[in-house]
């Protein structure tokens, strides 16, 4: 009997993907915080097979010259290490990322970035069974398999670019109770545009290019305590696509003082997102002043949930932004 089937694959990604800014954009660089560090870690399909594990950690700031710069660059660093599958495929990527942000109006900017990653990609073959390394008494790891691997290992350099809007009605004030603010960002970028190599056979398989489109934004309702924080996210990579879509609500436990440091703000965050074809995200977020901490799980609704039962992943994130305000007393380059 022959079968036949197809091998759909993808770049790593992130459910919480307000967390994860430099994997949406290279300009996303000092785009929406002056300064941004977060760890990110994922977990999937352990009720399959061997889970697929993700881990990530960004840093981001902006750079400004003096007080009165309406103009800024931005730059990022982060680290992706991914781990999939029986024969353990083990990927490792470094990027950098530089952005130039040009203020068009008092809310309003406009940022271009560019970023350059290098990357490894590294195959544990001792995970591998093959027929022939059975014998009578069942599997021998000590036979000889016959297959020829090729390398287990190889390297290659990344180069991809993107465009971001972004808006915040506060203009770097800091929020108190019963302001009406507004902000967010929206872009596209292009991932890949270099297409290196991808292949541990030197069979000339090249990395697909990466489209992506992005929003996300937070408005609150006048005096209220409630903000609602609405986000979307799509991206065609050849064959596969994904297009994630959904909105956490926001509510202030605490609000900032605004002639002090004594209260810092406070809230939480839940809501849900869809990503067409394959889970339903429930979301969560934590803010303590300048700490946040999220959670999420994705609940399979694809045709995976038949060997999954409905049991996706989960997906936790620590992150540290400073504020306009903090940012301008303690971070402010001369």
């Amino acid at each position: 009997m022959i079968l036949g089937f197809g091998i759909k694959a993808q770049d790593v990604h992130f459910s919480q993907f307000n967390q994860a800014p430099l994997l949406q954009n290279p300009a996303m660089a000092g785009a929406t915080s002056p300064l941004q560090a977060t760890i990110n870690y994922r977990s999937q399909w352990k009720s399959i097979t061997v889970p697929f594990k993700t881990s990530m950690a960004s840093f981001h700031m902006r750079v400004i010259r003096n007080r009165n710069q309406k103009n800024y660059f931005g730059m990022g660093l982060n680290f992706i290490y991914d781990q999939s599958g029986d024969g353990q495929l083990l990927t490792t990527i470094v990027n950098y990322s530089l952005a130039f942000h040009v203020k068009l109006n008092r809310n309003h900017h406009l940022g271009l970035g560019l970023q350059a990653g290098y990357g490894q990609r590294r195959i544990d073959t001792q995970g591998f069974q093959w027929g022939s390394q059975y014998e009578a008494l069942g599997f021998n790891s000590s036979i000889a398999s016959g297959e020829n691997y090729g390398s287990e290992a190889f390297s290659y350099l990344d180069i991809s670019g993107g465009l971001v809007w972004t808006y915040d009605n506060n203009a770097g004030k800091m929020k108190v109770q019963g302001n009406n603010y507004s902000k967010g960002s929206a872009g596209i970028s292009l991932f890949h545009f270099n297409r290196p190599n991808y292949s541990f056979n030197a069979t000339g398989e090249k990395l697909l290019m990466k489209y992506v489109v992005h929003g996300n934004f937070l408005q609150s309702f006048g005096a209220s305590k409630v903000a609602i924080n609405p986000g979307f996210f799509a991206y065609l990579q050849g064959p596969n696509r994904e297009i994630l879509m959904g909105s956490l609500v926001r509510y202030d436990l605490l609000a900032e003082s605004k002639y002090s440091n004594k209260y810092e703000n406070v809230g939480a965050s839940i809501g849900a997102y869809y990503r067409m074809g394959d889970a339903m995200i429930i979301s969560s977020l934590i803010e303590l002043g300048s700490w946040n901490f999220g959670l999420s799980y994705d609940a399979n609704l694809s045709t995976l949930r038949q060997a999954s039962n409905g049991r996706g992943g989960f997906e936790i994130s620590i992150g540290y932004n400073v504020s306009a305000a903090q940012f301008g007393k303690s971070f402010r380059m001369r």
